[in-house]
């Protein structure tokens, strides 16, 4: 697998010293780390590194949650390929926690909304910040915003760059628009498979 280009002038090689106390997850969607030219994916590269730039943005105690299952003829998972590339930026390895379970985007957040209860303790709020491509932003605002409604998280989103060609963006774009309508007549298998406590239907 490809290096992720050089950022080193951009990132700081060393933590700096936080003065937030709130505890922020920093949550990276997966998709196919790589290209059906066998090439890593720019659309992936691009995730990764819009996770890393919030990172240190962040104030406090972070954690980074990378996401996505092993996909089948992959010799990882989408969250592992993504920790190698967030290593590459200076990540710290204790910051970084893996979800390599979800193959959807409800799953994503199902399975990181059971990370962030386990995470919290004490904290009585968690920030959390879901990083995706800007053409998969409608429909993960749509069921992050379901369950994550809690007054125990602050929710943002970050977009990351599409990093494809204007005809694929096209086509992408219809298929989200066709998963949110799905998703909100009930009719997706998955999705009516999430109803579980604290998601919001509404």
């Amino acid at each position: 697998m490809k290096s992720l280009p050089s950022t080193t002038g951009d990132i700081p090689s060393e933590v700096e010293t936080r003065t937030s106390s709130t505890l922020s997850v920093i949550l990276i969607l997966g998709c196919p780390p790589i290209s059906l030219s066998g090439e890593q994916d720019a659309t992936f590269v691009a995730r990764v590194r819009k996770g890393a730039q919030v990172y240190y943005d962040t104030l406090g105690r972070r954690v980074i949650v990378p996401t996505g299952y092993q996909g089948i003829g992959y010799k990882e998972s989408e969250a592992a390929a993504m920790k190698t590339l967030l290593l590459e930026q200076n990540i710290i390895s204790d910051d970084i926690m893996l979800e390599e379970e979800a193959n959807s985007t409800v799953q994503n957040a199902i399975k990181c909304r059971q990370m962030v209860q386990g995470l919290m303790q004490s904290n009585t709020l968690v920030n959390i910040v879901v990083v995706t491509s800007s053409f998969h932003m409608q429909r993960s605002r749509y069921i992050f915003s379901r369950l994550f409604h809690s007054e125990s998280f602050q929710l943002h989103f970050e977009e990351s760059d599409n990093n494809v060609k204007d005809s694929v963006l096209h086509d992408l774009l219809k298929v989200e628009e066709a998963m949110i309508d799905r998703l909100k007549s009930g009719k997706h298998r998955i999705f009516e498979g999430a109803l579980v406590d604290g998601w919001d239907s509404t």
